[in-house]
């Protein structure tokens, strides 16, 4: 292997440490909100956080949206005390998120 192979083989072992590296600080930055009553919600969670290394993964418990279309809202107080509640008590707990995932289940306010 020429001087030129061995350089250019540095190079793509560096980026990819880089890129690996950054990864994984990306990844403690992200919390994915999985909703216990939606199995849909929990295997996409799973999934997502399995595949990009995310260990911050919060459970509620709230209505499954993707049981149907009746389903996809839910009333602002409801909202307040089944999503908000614990999700600001998590961010209050992990200062360092601030990229928050929430899967398909998690209903929105309607």
């Amino acid at each position: 292997m020429n001087m030129l192979h061995r350089r250019l083989a540095r190079l793509v072992l560096a980026i990819a440490w880089a890129t690996a590296a950054h990864a994984a600080d990306l990844a403690e930055r992200v919390v994915v909100v999985r909703n216990d009553n939606s199995p849909v919600s929990k295997a996409i969670a799973d999934d997502y956080a399995q595949r990009r290394g995310v260990s911050n993964v919060l459970t509620i418990e709230c209505p499954d949206a993707a049981s149907g279309a009746r389903a996809e809202t839910i009333a602002f107080t409801v909202y307040r005390q089944q999503i908000e509640a614990p999700l600001r008590a998590f961010l209050v707990a992990h200062p360092a998120i601030d990229i928050i995932v929430l899967t398909k289940g998690v209903p929105k306010i309607g």
